[in-house]
C-alpha cells in the first residue's frame, strides 16, 4: 500500500520530482489530489560555480496539482486504466476553457496524472453567492466554448460529470473544464466502465442517462450544466439527491426566485428540458452570449450616433438659412451626399445593414423632405425629389422588417429549430439585397 504521508514536506519526493504539500480534495472516492511542489523547477541562489554556496529557493518552484489513484485491489487494474484514459482522451485538446492533465505516469504501482494548479480553487465557492449578471454571463460562456470545444471533436468528448467541483477559476478570472476520469468519446467508449449509469454524479445526471444502455451524448452535459447553473444561482440543485432520475418520473424543474436576468433563468431552463433535442447545444449557447455582447455594443455606439447625426441636420439647417444660396438646393445637395457616401460604402464592400447606415437614410430622407416644403421653381428636380422621398421611406420600412427577420432568425436558432431558421434566414438575406439594390438605384 502506497504511503503518501512519507512524501508530505518530507525529504522523499513523490516519483522523485514532486513535494506533496497538502491534500486537496478526494477526487470521488477513487484518488486524491494533492497540491505538490515540482522541485525540477525551483531556482538557486548564490554562486553557481560553489554548490556549497548555492541555496534553492523553493518559493521559485512551480506547485501543480497531482491526482493519485488510491490502491483499491479489485479495482486497481480498471482504475490505472481509467487514468490512462482521462489522459490520453484529451491529450490533444488545447482550449482556454479545458484544464486537462499534461502528464501521466505510475508510481509504486499507483497511477498518477499531473495537471495546473488553480489556487482560487472550483466554482463550488460561487454555489448560492452569485447574483451578479455579469458573473453569471461570463460564467456560462467560458463553461459552454469548453464543452463546445469537446463537443466539435472528431468523435465527440463528452464529459459526463459536469458540476462546479470540476470548473476550477484560474489567477485570471476564468472558469475551466477539468477532471476527464469519466469522459468518453461518443462513437468510441473507452471501454465498458463507461457504460455504468453510476458514473458521474448523480445529482448532476440528465434522465436520459438513467435508462438502460444509455450512450454519451453532448446533450447530457448540457443538462449537466443547467443543473450547475441552477444550483451556483439557487444554492441548490434541481431535482435534490435524485438528478434526473426525478425528472424521469415526472417532476418539474423548480422556479428560480432569485433576481437575475430572465433570460439567464430562460436559458437554465432550456438546459434542464427533459427532451435531450430540446436543449440548446452548447456552441448555440456560445453563440447566444456572444450576440448580446454584440447587441450592448451596438447599442452604445447607436445612439451617440443618432445624437451626432441629428445635430449635423440641425446645424445644416441652421446653416442653410443664414446663406443667401437657395435652401432647396442646399437641401438637395445635403441629402446628395449622403446617398453618395452610402453607395461609396456599398462599392467598397464596407456597407452594413445595421442602425449606423440606417440613421444615414434617415438624414437624407430629412433633408429631402425638407427641401420639399420650401418653394422652388425647378419642377422637374421637384418630381425627382419627391419619388426619392418615397424611394427612402420604402427603404427605411425594409430596415424595421430585416429587424423583425433578424431577431426570428436568432430565436429560432435558440431554440434549436433548424427548418425554420433556415426559411428565415433565406428571407433575411433577400431584404438584404433589396435594400441594397433600391439604394443604388437611387
Amino acid at each position: 500500500m502506497l504511503d503518501l504521508q512519507r512524501y508530505v514536506d518530507g525529504d522523499a519526493l513523490f516519483d522523485g520530482q514532486y513535494k506533496l504539500l497538502r491534500r486537496l480534495s478526494e477526487a470521488g472516492g477513487t484518488a486524491d489530489v494533492w497540491l505538490a511542489l515540482a522541485v525540477k523547477t525551483i531556482d538557486t541562489l548564490g554562486d553557481y560555480s560553489d554548490e556549497d554556496n548555492c541555496t534553492p529557493n523553493e518559493e521559485s518552484g512551480m506547485k501543480v496539482a497531482i491526482k493519485i489513484y488510491r490502491l483499491q485491489n479489485i479495482l486497481d487494474i480498471e482504475g490505472e486504466q481509467r487514468f490512462k484514459d482521462e489522459f490520453k482522451i484529451v491529450y490533444n485538446c488545447h482550449h482556454a476553457n479545458l484544464l486537462p492533465p499534461s502528464h501521466f505516469s505510475i508510481f509504486e504501482n499507483a497511477p498518477y496524472l499531473v495537471m495546473p494548479y488553480c489556487q482560487d480553487g472550483s466554482s463550488e465557492k460561487l454555489v448560492g453567492k452569485v447574483n451578479d449578471p455579469e458573473v453569471l454571463w461570463k460564467y456560462i460562456l467560458d463553461v459552454a466554448s469548453g464543452l463546445s470545444y469537446l463537443h466539435a471533436c472528431n468523435p465527440p468528448i463528452i464529459h459526463q460529470d459536469i458540476k462546479p467541483a470540476n470548473v476550477l477559476i484560474d489567477s485570471n478570472g476564468n472558469y475551466s473544464i477539468t477532471d476527464f476520469g469519466i469522459s468518453a468519446k461518443k462513437e468510441n467508449r473507452i471501454n465498458s466502465y463507461y457504460e455504468d449509469a453510476s458514473s458521474g454524479t448523480l445529482v448532476y445526471m440528465a434522465p436520459e442517462r438513467f435508462t438502460e444502455n444509455a450512450e454519451p451524448l453532448p446533450e447530457s452535459d448540457i443538462w449537466a450544466l443547467g443543473a450547475t447553473l441552477f444550483e451556483i444561482v439557487t444554492g441548490d440543485v434541481p431535482f435534490g439527491d435524485e438528478g434526473g432520475l426525478a425528472q424521469e418520473k415526472g417532476k418539474t424543474v423548480p422556479n428560480i426566485d432569485q433576481k437575475i436576468p430572465n433570460e439567464i433563468k430562460k436559458l437554465i431552463y432550456s438546459c434542464l428540458e427533459k427532451e435531450p433535442s430540446k436543449r440548446p447545444s452548447a456552441q448555440q449557447i456560445v453563440d447566444l452570449i456572444s450576440e448580446r455582447r454584440l447587441s450592448k455594443g451596438r447599442i452604445k455606439y447607436i445612439f451617440p450616433t443618432l445624437i451626432i447625426s441629428l445635430l449635423a441636420i440641425c446645424l445644416a439647417f441652421a446653416f442653410i438659412n443664414k446663406t443667401n444660396d437657395s435652401p432647396f438646393d442646399e437641401l438637395c445637395n445635403s441629402g446628395d451626399s449622403i446617398i453618395v457616401s452610402i453607395k461609396n460604402d456599398i462599392s467598397n464592400n464596407q456597407f452594413k445593414i445595421d442602425d449606423k447606415s440606417k440613421s444615414k437614410v434617415v438624414q437624407a430622407e430629412a433633408f429631402y423632405g425638407k427641401a420639399l416644403t420650401l418653394k422652388s421653381e425647378k419642377k422637374d428636380r421637384i418630381i425627382a425629389i419627391d419619388n426619392r422621398v418615397k424611394i427612402l421611406g420604402n427603404i427605411i420600412n425594409l430596415y424595421v422588417r430585416h429587424k423583425e427577420v433578424s431577431d426570428t432568425v436568432a430565436m429560432t436558432a435558440d431554440l434549436d429549430m433548424p427548418e425554420q431558421n433556415a426559411i428565415y434566414s433565406q428571407k433575411q438575406d433577400t431584404i438584404s439585397r433589396l435594400i441594397i439594390k433600391k439604394i443604388i438605384d437611387l
